[in-house]
């Protein structure tokens, strides 16, 4: 969602070059059918400064029950994403 995900874009435009199956998934579009594009085993990197976005917490629990892995960048590693992931990384 906005800026976070200008840099999403941005990092999956850069992983392009290295040959590896990726896409950026917008949160709101997941919400609203595309969540099917995921499968079991994939990982998510869901860049978010707050931590709080709630389209992305709304996610939460189904990326569980697919499976999925939850990667963070954020500003802050007590927030509610950061919190639900497999792997956290903050951002300054």
């Amino acid at each position: 969602m906005g800026k976070s995900g200008i840099v999403g874009r941005k990092i999956s435009a850069t992983l392009s070059s290295t040959g590896r199956l990726h896409f950026f998934l917008h949160p709101a579009e997941a919400l609203h059918g595309d969540l099917g594009m995921l499968a079991a085993g994939d990982v998510i990197l869901a860049v978010t400064y707050g931590g709080e976005t709630r389209e992305i917490i709304e996610l939460l629990d189904a990326l569980k029950r697919m499976e999925i892995k939850l990667v963070v960048l954020t500003g802050f590693v007590k927030s509610t994403i950061a919190q639900a992931c497999d792997l956290c990384s903050m951002s300054a």
